[in-house]
C-alpha cells in the first residue's frame, strides 16, 4: 500500500480496537472485582479505575468523532466499510 494511502493518515482498525477495547477490558475485571469484594476499599478503588477508563474511552471516541468530522466524512465510510469487512470475516469463519 503507498504512503498517500487513507490508512497512513489515521490509525489503523487493528490500533484503533485496541484503543477501545483496553479501557472495556478495564471496566470489566474492575466491575466483576466490584460484585466479589466485600471490602469498602477494594470496592472504592475499583469504582475509581472504572470512571477513569469509562473517560478514556470517552476521549478515544470524541477523537474518532473529531477525525471523522474534520475529514468531512471519507474517514467515517472507510471506517465503516472496514467495520463491515471485519464483521463478514467473522461471520465467514463462524461455524454454521
Amino acid at each position: 500500500m503507498s504512503s498517500s494511502s487513507g490508512h497512513q493518515r489515521g490509525p489503523s482498525l487493528s490500533s484503533l480496537a485496541h484503543e477501545l477495547k483496553t479501557p472495556l477490558t478495564v471496566i470489566t475485571g474492575f466491575a466483576e472485582l466490584l460484585g466479589a469484594r466485600d471490602d469498602e476499599r477494594t470496592r472504592r478503588e475499583a469504582a475509581t479505575r472504572i470512571m477513569h477508563a469509562a473517560e478514556q474511552l470517552s476521549s478515544v471516541i470524541d477523537d474518532l468523532l473529531a477525525g471523522v468530522a474534520a475529514d468531512k466524512g471519507d474517514l467515517g465510510r472507510r471506517l465503516l466499510a472496514a467495520v463491515e469487512a471485519e464483521r463478514q470475516a467473522r461471520d465467514d469463519k463462524a461455524p454454521t
